[in-house]
């Protein structure tokens, strides 16, 4: 994903004139790599500098592609032959480690609310989740969301969130330790790693050394029997669609 922007320059430095005042404009290109596993709806968030698209612009870009993709599709046909818009949810997979850092910071949880998304065939994949849908379930509704007030057991909290693997959007009102009140995003909850890449290297390649590097991680990797299910019963037209890009 390509984020087109135009550096301002207002001031410039030289070791002999010092600080200068100019006006001048780069052109900057700044991108972001997204390697989507399609077997688990798992994806990999790679930016090569600061201003790089975020998640937010990747999940706007994606809904609004969607859409136009579904009524370009609809155009003209019966209304047996439509195909639906999809409900489409990107969210960090919140880490644990980072959770409890940023709890360290905070006196008080004043409120802890989850946001259920749909389960797309990630059945079984977290405890935490499934017994939210299940009052959901119960209930008769098709969407919710859970408050916890004033939760104590900061560790259980950091547990609970990280239990939902992404199905949940955490939000955590807080009071910090140092004064003032504040909100915990969910956006700001996922892992950041750091890797090493050769400069002048090609999209492909970036994302084959990231893969490669994280292959071993367990968030990446788990896989519901409905995800098999899901995508081998998709898999033809994957592949068609792939074959028509190449």
């Amino acid at each position: 994903m390509v984020k087109k922007t135009k550096l301002e320059v207002r001031t410039e430095y030289d070791n002999n004139k010092g600080v200068t005042f100019t006006h001048k404009f780069y052109d900057s290109a700044s991108i972001s790599i997204f390697t989507i596993f399609l077997d688990n709806h798992r994806m990999i968030y790679t930016t090569n500098q600061k201003g790089s698209p975020d998640i937010r612009s990747f999940s706007a870009t994606v809904k609004d592609v969607f859409k136009n993709y579904v009524k370009l599709y609809n155009k003209n046909k019966r209304e047996n032959e439509r195909i639906a818009y999809p409900v489409v949810d990107i969210v960090n997979l919140p880490s644990k480690k980072d959770i409890k850092e940023k709890l360290e910071t905070v006196k008080k949880i004043r409120k802890l609310t989850f946001k259920l998304f749909n389960p797309n065939g990630d059945f079984n994949m977290s405890n935490t989740y499934d017994d939210m849908l299940t009052q959901l379930e119960k209930a008769g509704a098709k969407k919710g969301s859970f408050v916890i007030n004033s939760p104590t057991k900061f560790e259980n909290v950091a547990e609970m969130i990280t239990d939902t693997k992404g199905l949940a959007e955490a939000k955590i009102e807080v009071e910090y330790k140092a004064g003032g009140k504040g909100t915990i995003d969910h956006q700001t909850m996922g892992e950041k790693i750091s890797i090493d890449l050769p400069e002048y290297t090609s999209i492909g390649s970036v994302s084959n050394v990231v893969v490669s590097t994280l292959k071993d991680k367990k968030e990446l990797n788990e896989i519901s029997d409905e995800n098999i299910k899901i995508y081998e019963e998709n898999k033809p037209q994957i592949n068609r669609i792939i074959s028509n890009q190449n």
